[in-house]
């Protein structure tokens, strides 16, 4: 999904920054570390999920010491320290498209 977001952001620019930083691993980890380096003196943190997992499963929490892996594919976001909440809660805002004809176009939105 990151990907297609990255596509979009560098072909209209800031009206499509809606996710944190993203790097994908193994293929950005050389831009990660050096994302790392630069944000030295700065209190910061980074998630980073495995790729094929779900339901929180693997999710850890990265410093700048913590050590990161070379192989394997994982997904790595800036940390948002003051997410949006809802009640105290964080959340996830998903929309289910059904698209089931072109001509004539009829779309489902869930």
């Amino acid at each position: 999904m990151y990907r297609n977001i990255a596509q979009q952001i560098r072909d209209f620019g800031a009206e499509y920054t809606i996710v944190p930083k993203t790097w994908i691993l193994p293929h950005d980890y050389k831009l990660f570390q050096k994302e790392r380096e630069e944000s030295e003196g700065k209190h910061k943190f980074w998630i980073i999920k495995p790729a094929n997992s779900s339901c929180g499963r693997g999710i850890k929490l990265l410093s700048k010491t913590s050590k990161v892996p070379k192989h394997g594919a994982y997904v790595i976001n800036n940390y948002l320290m003051h997410p949006h909440l809802i009640k105290g809660y964080k959340y996830d805002l998903r929309v289910y498209v059904l698209v089931t004809s072109f001509d004539p176009l009829t779309i489902y939105v869930y």
